[in-house]
């Protein structure tokens, strides 16, 4: 039985019995794996606090050769990101980045990028002033990661400063913008402004700690986000459980949304 060791963020966990649950994890080296956190849910457990979703953590981890589960040793803190316990919008944000995470890479295989975007989108998103422009940054760059970049050049050589009035449809088929909706009535598409593939387009040129400084016009920013879900909706085949928390219990909500106690 072989150990091994690794920075990790924890994605999440389910129960496997009374006292185990199933950690997963993914870190830059392993990218998405498992591990059986024995006891975990008993009160003297040491994993247990150290599970939550969004830890940044260093884990041992046994594992038997070709064994697709292995078992935690032993979990060390890096950074809980303890501002989202306080913040229900900003931890409904960072779920939809670690979520297309969960469903996007792949099982064993290193995922260093993916690892750094993650991390340094938790960093930067409790001191961000704009919290929803630096998610919508985030999700654009996992989907380019993730190998479903979207083409946001117009259509034709143009720029679209000069117009700002066009509407433009993105075709998630070809993964490229049009000036005309598909003739075709069952092929999906997605209408855009071009304000808003403007701020798409400069969003990908950025980075993240640039994007700090140059986020988005208030009225592009929650449309930047539904049209990067809707598309990372599209291209995992399913939309994303934190992507509808997001519009039914924040978006739709008071601004001053509450947090309940405890």
């Amino acid at each position: 039985m072989a150990l091994f060791q690794t920075e990790a963020l924890v994605l999440g966990a389910v129960d496997f019995s009374e006292s185990t649950q199933i950690a997963r994890f993914v870190s830059p080296d392993r990218g998405k794996f498992s591990a059986m956190a024995r006891g975990v849910k008993r009160i003297r457990s040491s994993l247990g606090p150290r599970l939550e979703a969004f830890s940044r953590v260093e884990v041992r981890v046994y594992a038997k050769e070709g064994a697709a589960l292995g078992t935690l040793s032993a979990i060390d803190p890096i950074d809980e990101y303890a501002y989202l316990r306080a913040d229900l919008e900003r931890h409904a944000l960072a779920a939809t980045v670690l979520e297309s995470i969960e469903r996007g890479a792949a099982e064993g295989k290193p995922a260093l990028e993916l690892y750094r975007a993650a991390t340094a989108y938790l960093g930067a998103l409790g001191r961000a002033a704009d919290a929803e422009s630096l998610s919508a940054h985030t999700l654009l760059r996992l989907l380019c990661l993730l190998g479903f970049a979207p083409d946001l050049r117009p259509p034709r050589a143009e720029s679209l400063s000069s117009r700002p009035e066009a509407r433009l449809f993105f075709r998630p088929e070809e993964g490229r913008l049009s000036f005309a909706a598909p003739a075709e009535p069952r092929t999906p598409f997605m209408r855009l402004d071009a304000p808003l593939v403007e701020f798409l387009r400069r969003s990908m040129a950025l980075r993240l700690e640039e994007f700090e400084i140059n986020g988005a016009a208030p009225a592009l920013r929650r449309p930047a986000l539904d049209f990067l879900l809707r598309l990372l909706a599209y291209y995992l085949e399913s939309e994303l459980r934190s992507a509808r928390f997001l519009r039914k219990m924040i978006w739709s909500a008071p601004a001053a949304f509450p947090i309940p106690a405890g």
